[in-house]
């Protein structure tokens, strides 16, 4: 975190507004001093290097700042292998690849209204292949293990008859 990150206009937009949505794991590393006791997304978050030291106040020694850099590369290390031995929060169901298939081919343009009440932003729709717009969204669901939100969100935009296939399918 730098002053200069929370003013920029991209990061508040598409940064971290993706991080939100997501429901990513965030730690900010404070690089330099700033206002980050404005923005409430940042109350909850755990800070590296810790307190309110910063980098560029705290670590000006070259030696002294790699140590710093080591310690918290093994603390994200750490965080990260403790998330992935954490028990899932909620099952992630698993369908075969047919209901897959037959997903993708029913979906159409329907996948715009999907994504819209999923909260998918523009910049990772945008970012999708052409014509694999629905299997696109299936592996970005399932990169968040957001797959369970799907039928409930076919049923939002009117699309029981695909609610029902992930149904019968499990």
């Amino acid at each position: 975190m730098s002053q200069s990150f929370l003013d920029s206009k991209y990061c508040k937009d598409v940064e971290i507004q993706g991080f939100l949505a997501n429901k990513s794991y965030l730690f900010p590393i404070i690089l330099s001093p700033c206002e980050w006791q404005r923005h409430e997304w940042l109350h909850s978050r755990q800070f590296l290097p810790g307190g309110d030291e910063t980098i560029e106040e705290h670590y000006t020694d070259l030696g002294q700042r790699k140590r710093l850099f080591l310690k918290i590369r093994q603390q994200l290390r750490e965080r990260a292998e403790q998330l992935r031995q954490a028990p899932p929060s909620n099952a992630v169901p698993a369908y075969s690849g047919q209901t897959k298939l037959a997903f993708f081919r029913q979906l159409g343009n329907d996948w715009r209204d999907l994504a819209t009440v999923l909260g998918i932003g523009d910049y990772d729709w945008r970012r999708f292949e052409r014509g694999e717009e629905g299997r696109n969204i299936w592996v970005w669901l399932e990169n968040r293990r957001r797959l369970a939100e799907l039928p409930p969100a076919l049923i939002d935009i009117g699309r029981s008859d695909l609610a029902e296939l992930l149904r019968r399918a499990q």
